[in-house]
């Protein structure tokens, strides 16, 4: 009973509501890593220039979050594929900064899956390591991997996985 009341309450609803608004398009969502910085985005990438963060209000604050890696599918049925910064504050959690990994949406094909390396669900360490499972031909069996890395200073490196 106390679960059925929970549910129904008005922040679970709340919560709903915003599950709602993610589109449709996204088809693959993955959070993890970790980054801190004294108050400029985290994310440098050499194809394109990231935007300046102002610093937060006090210049003793490092500012830390998280990564996420998001697939968006396009009307071709293709996917675009994005990297976003996450702050994390008393405040909430909100979107920073965000680059398209060119590298992976460059070759119009679909995201089958996308997972973190940190299989045990904690990353103690700055940076990201995660896998994005593509494929260029539909009728492929296996689709091809592509690893997505950001170490501990901000760098991006994506390149395909060799097995």
């Amino acid at each position: 009973l106390l679960i059925l009341i929970s549910l129904l309450s008005p922040s679970h609803q709340a919560m709903a509501a915003e599950l709602d608004n993610v589109p449709s398009q996204v088809t693959f969502l993955i959070s993890g890593g970790l980054w801190e910085d004294p108050g400029e985005s985290s994310i440098k990438s050499n194809s394109q220039k990231s935007a300046v963060i102002p610093p937060v209000s006090s210049s003793s604050t490092i500012r830390r979050g998280y990564y996420r890696v998001v697939a968006v599918r396009q009307p071709d049925q293709t996917s675009k594929v994005y990297l976003q910064q996450i702050q994390v504050s008393e405040a909430g959690a909100q979107l920073i900064d965000r680059v398209e990994l060119q590298e992976i949406s460059d070759l119009h094909a679909y995201v089958t899956d996308i997972r973190t390396d940190d299989t045990a669900g904690i990353n103690r360490t700055l940076g990201l390591s995660a896998t994005v499972y593509l494929k260029s031909n539909p009728k492929s069996v296996d689709p091809e991997s592509w690893s997505v890395i950001v170490d501990e200073f901000g760098e991006i490196q994506v390149a395909r996985e060799s097995h």
